[in-house]
C-alpha cells in the first residue's frame, strides 16, 4: 500500500506528463459521468500534458519498499482514477 506524504496543488514551471492519464488510457472504463468526461476532454485537448503555468495536483508518496516518489496529474484526473479503481496496489 502506498502512503501519501504530501498533497498540494501547484503551478507548473514547465510541461509535465499527466501520470494519472497514463492509467486512464490503459484502463479507460465505460460509463463515465458527464463531469468526468469534461475533465477527460480537457486532458485530451492538452494531449494529456500539464502545460506550463497550469495548476495541477502534486503528490509526494512512499511505496511499500519505502521508495519515495512524486506523482503529477491534471486536476480531476487523479480523482477519476481513484473513483474507478484504475490504480494497481503499490
Amino acid at each position: 500500500m502506498c502512503t501519501l506524504i504530501r498533497h498540494e496543488v501547484r503551478k507548473a514551471r514547465k510541461d509535465y506528463s499527466c501520470q494519472a492519464s497514463e492509467f486512464y488510457l490503459d484502463c479507460g472504463p465505460d460509463g463515465l459521468s458527464i463531469s468526468d468526461l469534461r475533465i477527460i476532454v480537457k486532458a485530451r485537448k492538452n494531449n494529456y500534458k500539464i502545460k506550463k503555468g497550469e495548476l495541477h495536483d502534486y503528490c509526494f508518496m512512499k511505496n511499500h519498499d519505502n521508495e519515495i516518489y512524486s506523482f503529477r496529474s491534471i486536476i480531476g484526473m487523479n480523482d477519476i482514477c481513484l473513483k474507478y479503481e484504475m490504480y494497481p496496489d503499490c
